[in-house]
């Protein structure tokens, strides 16, 4: 073989750890933000239920304490709006994880064609 020959397989073969390094290592990135999302989600949820829990406590507390009607349905408006805020954030979030998956599952992709490549140029 000559040395030109072994200098093109040899910058392929570069090209190729490369871009096999790259995919594990966008990877590990996209890895760590889903694990970034998935930790918003539960803190989402827990504030959810925090304010579930509080907004119920509220509750018993105004009907005791206010004998109007018009106040207390401003108080489970505010509950109600800040409730769909959450659930939109969550919505988001989940939407995002979804992204993330789907990028990681293309860089996948991409890593195991550069293996398979790899094997069959050193069969």
């Amino acid at each position: 073989m000559s040395n030109r020959n072994v200098r093109v397989l040899r910058r392929q073969f570069n090209e190729q750890r490369n871009a096999i390094f790259y995919g594990k290592m966008e990877n590990k990135r996209l890895s760590q933000r889903i694990i970034q999302h998935e930790e918003r989600i539960e803190y989402l949820e827990t504030q959810r239920e925090l304010e579930k829990g509080n907004a119920k406590k509220n509750m018993n507390e105004r009907n005791e304490a206010l004998q109007k009607l018009e106040k207390t349905f401003h108080k489970n408006l505010e509950v109600v709006k800040s409730q769909k805020t959450l659930e939109i954030q969550l919505a988001l979030a989940n939407q995002t994880i979804n992204h993330l998956r789907n990028e990681i599952n293309a860089q996948s992709d991409v890593y195991k064609e550069g293996v398979g490549f790899l094997r069959r140029k050193a069969a």
